[in-house]
């Protein structure tokens, strides 16, 4: 799918997991992505409640030219969230006003993705789990790095001398492997979706796009 591969071939430069498809946070992507495009304009997150906690979002429109679902759609949709990597401060870990949908999308904990397009094409929004929420300095040094060299860990071919034999057989954390896991169970308990018509805020009237 165009969204993950958008999504995972930058999340592997940084060396960290790839993300599953989240069909709940489409469906309410979806939703949101069609409140904003009611608006005619880009409206504040709008969190999705689930047992275990929130599902992070971002959201990018109105773009100057509606969008259909293609494959060069989804990779210039996401590289402008990606492009934000610009505006962190890998010197300060920490909140990044300016990078916040890098940050979600890059996040290492998080682990699945469902993202949409607004009917009229101008609107795209991704809901993404586990959310970023309110984290510490230290949460961030552990869960964001910048670009690394050479491929990540588990793209490696086996016999690759340059590669340490450590990161060849355990290439992620186990907390990441659980929230992989976790995915799946919460996809069956469903979610509660608010509209986003109280929660307007100022944001930017068209995306540089």
């Amino acid at each position: 799918m165009a969204v993950l591969e958008a999504h995972n071939s930058r999340r592997a430069t940084h060396h960290f997991m790839p993300l599953v498809w989240n069909d709940e946070g489409f469906e309410n992507a979806q939703k949101q992505a069609e409140a904003c495009a009611k608006a005619e304009k880009r409206l504040a997150k709008n969190y999705i409640e689930c047992l275990s906690g929130r599902h992070g979002q971002n959201s990018l429109g109105p773009t100057k030219t509606p969008h259909e679902w293609t494959s060069e759609a989804a990779e210039a949709l996401v590289n402008v969230w990606y492009m934000e990597k610009e505006k962190y401060d890998w010197q300060n870990p920490g909140p990044s006003r300016p990078a916040d949908r890098f940050i979600q999308m890059m996040w290492a904990s998080t682990s699945s993705v469902g993202m949409a397009l607004s009917h009229d094409g101008r609107f795209c929004v991704a809901n993404y789990f586990p959310a970023v929420g309110k984290k510490m300095s230290f949460d961030y040094k552990r869960n964001l790095r910048p670009p690394q060299e050479g491929p990540a860990p588990w793209l490696a071919a086996e016999e690759s001398k340059d590669i340490p034999e450590h990161l060849l057989m355990a290439p992620c954390t186990e907390s990441n492997w659980k929230a992989h896991e976790k995915v799946s169970e919460l996809l069956e308990e469903g979610a509660r979706w608010v509209s986003a018509d109280k929660m307007d805020t100022a944001l930017p009237d068209l995306d540089p796009f």
